[in-house]
């Protein structure tokens, strides 16, 4: 396959395959969403796809970008399709940007790891909020280079653009990049920052463990809106997935493909943790606030399974703090890969979408 838009020579040594999609298109006209979902099957309900492609469409892109070989294994995170969840702790799905990079219409791979703070070439602190709109910035974005929510252009290529694409970014050094903050002491919590990497998580934890139920999850459109908290269900990784989701503010990915809300809901679940946060230091809040959304994501589906099992139409889950008194181990052999798959297993015994063949048995 050769992509007929595209120059070989517009790569630049650890580009991502986001930063590929912006200049095919921007040269065919056409949005990013569109090249990514013909490039890489990356669509709004599995964003992964961008950073973890499946293993077919890995070799399709190296082969249509024909880049030389030894850069070709710098486009993606891995090609796993659906990544450990050990791993995808450290990728993010919002895009990371270097602001002196991207002037030079480059994004690489490498901002996307949240151990990463600087851009290594210019020593810039990445961002990942639209400098206009302060929204994360979605990577399935409707123009080249600009914001999905407010429309926001982030560059703009000139007349002379292949030669600019071909250059790519100076190398200079340039001033720190401005990160919209409110405050970086104790006592403070961003509900947006709060709700990004509640919605990281949850996506991440979805994408590992829904397999074949997400199938169900156009049926569970009433755990989506439960406002309170018991919730009918019929398919326990499909309910519990759409109703925590609403419970920490926002409407999950892999039912409509939906992005991090501009402005989130401020539910129970959201609220608790919140207060959670509070005496927790702003550098440790990202993964205190993940840390809560897989513990509350066990917490949901033990309740949803236990209620199935039983026979019982309804389930009911409350946010609860007083399980963070146990020691560390303890939470981490309760979230643990092989725990969580273990959970989704019985899960997936007790849907009753499946028990009635109403979607297909290819397992978890």
């Amino acid at each position: 396959m050769k992509l007929h838009d595209w120059n070989p020579a517009w790569y630049q040594p650890g580009e991502s395959l986001w930063s590929v999609a912006n200049k095919l298109a921007f040269a065919a006209a056409a949005s990013v969403a569109e090249v990514f979902a013909e490039l890489a099957g990356v669509f709004r309900q599995a964003r992964e796809a961008w950073l973890f492609p499946q293993p077919a469409h890995a070799q399709r892109i190296r082969a249509g970008l024909q880049l030389p070989e030894g850069l070709q294994g710098r486009l993606f995170a891995a090609e796993t399709g659906r990544p450990d969840l050990t791993e995808r702790f450290h990728w993010q799905l919002a895009v990371r940007f270097c602001p002196a990079c991207l002037e030079g219409f480059v994004h690489r791979l490498a901002f996307q790891d949240v151990r990463i703070a600087r851009c290594p070439v210019h020593q810039c602190e990445l961002t990942d909020l639209c400098p206009v709109c302060h929204s994360p910035l979605d990577p399935l974005c409707p123009e080249a280079w600009t914001c999905a929510d407010c429309g926001h252009r982030l560059v703009s290529p000139g007349v002379h653009w292949p030669a600019q694409f071909r250059e790519g970014p100076l190398t200079v050094a340039v001033p720190k990049a401005r990160r919209p903050q409110v405050s970086t002491g104790w006592g403070h919590v961003d509900r947006r920052r709060v709700v990004q990497d509640a919605y990281e998580e949850h996506s991440a934890l979805c994408s590992a463990l829904l397999g074949r139920h997400d199938a169900c999850l156009r049926r569970e459109g009433y755990a989506a809106m439960a406002s309170g908290p018991s919730v009918f269900f019929d398919c326990p990784l499909a309910a519990g997935s759409l109703f925590l989701a609403s419970q920490l503010g926002f409407a999950a990915q892999c039912a409509d493909g939906a992005w991090v809300p501009a402005r989130p809901w401020a539910n129970p679940a959201l609220t608790t943790l919140e207060a959670l946060l509070w005496n927790i230091p702003p550098e440790q809040q990202r993964q205190v606030t993940r840390a809560v959304t897989r513990v509350w994501f066990v917490e949901v589906m033990e309740s949803f399974t236990q209620a199935a099992a039983a026979g019982q139409p309804a389930a009911m889950w409350a946010p609860r703090t007083e399980r963070w008194t146990a020691s560390r181990q303890q939470l981490n052999d309760s979230v643990s890969t092989p725990a969580l798959r273990s959970l989704a297993a019985q899960a997936d015994q007790n849907c009753r979408f499946v028990r009635s063949h109403a979607v297909p048995h290819p397992g978890i």
